[in-house]
């Protein structure tokens, strides 16, 4: 793979010497660079393509992707404004709007952005799963329990939504749902120590002590932080004891 690399960017760099003004020829050789994370390269490149080609929405959207890469936010931000204003309905664009949003805690910002992406390209149905995210974000939990089933009746064994469903039903004091889908969690991830860890709690208060029990001990093989472990333990041991 990395002699393949390499011969694409000799074929590029070829490309360049004989035509520097080569639109797709930067746009590829950006393409390069980012993968190696020679993202002040990269940039310059992608600069280069949109100078002679500017109306190319995916020419904006590559070079906010690299700016993203490279820490450059709001630069980001206005490349992908930018794709926008060119092509409305561009969802590559929405959906990493949409991410964005989420990563900055702006929720509401987040659903539009996932939901025009959605109307965009219906078939990106993993986006309801991010929609879920954003939606328990705003606490709006019910909200975010459609969502997650919706994109696991598009994807049913798309399992990190697993446990992020669970939650949103433990929130809406839903255990015996929320006791299902971690169990399923730990099904499909037998190493997700926090699915154990919450699926403890949940069958602890739902006064299943032997199955909690199980389920905290499970915890304790894969977690190493030993605050977590000393907790769990006196819980073990107030549960085999008796004292709730």
């Amino acid at each position: 793979k990395g002699d393949l690399d390499a011969a694409t960017a000799n074929l590029l760099g070829n490309a360049l010497q004989k035509e520097p003004g080569n639109a797709d020829a930067n746009f590829y050789m950006a393409k390069v660079k980012r993968k190696r994370s020679e993202y002040t390269q990269a940039i310059e490149l992608m600069k280069k393509a949109i100078d002679h080609a500017p109306r190319r929405p995916e020419f904006h959207y590559e070079l906010g992707n690299i700016y993203m890469d490279a820490r450059k936010g709001n630069e980001a931000l206005d490349e992908w404004k930018a794709a926008l204003a060119l092509e409305p309905k561009y969802a590559d664009v929405l959906e990493a709007l949409g991410k964005n949003a989420l990563e900055r805690n702006k929720a509401k910002d987040a659903i539009a952005f996932y939901d025009k992406a959605l109307e965009a390209d219906p078939a990106r149905t993993r986006i309801w799963a991010a929609i879920g995210e954003a939606q328990a974000q705003a606490a709006q939990w019910q909200k975010a329990i459609e969502a997650y089933l919706k994109a696991l009746g598009a994807e049913p064994g798309f399992k990190e939504v697993y446990p992020k469903l669970a939650a949103a039903y433990v929130e809406k004091k839903k255990l015996a749902e929320a006791i299902t889908w971690y169990r399923k969690a730990v099904q499909a991830d037998p190493a997700d120590a926090m699915s154990w860890y919450q699926l403890g709690f949940v069958l602890k208060d739902k006064d299943q002590d032997k199955e909690a029990i199980s389920a905290f001990e499970e915890f304790l093989k894969l977690n190493e932080d030993p605050k977590m472990k000393k907790e769990v333990n006196e819980i073990i041991f107030d549960l085999k004891q008796g004292d709730r």
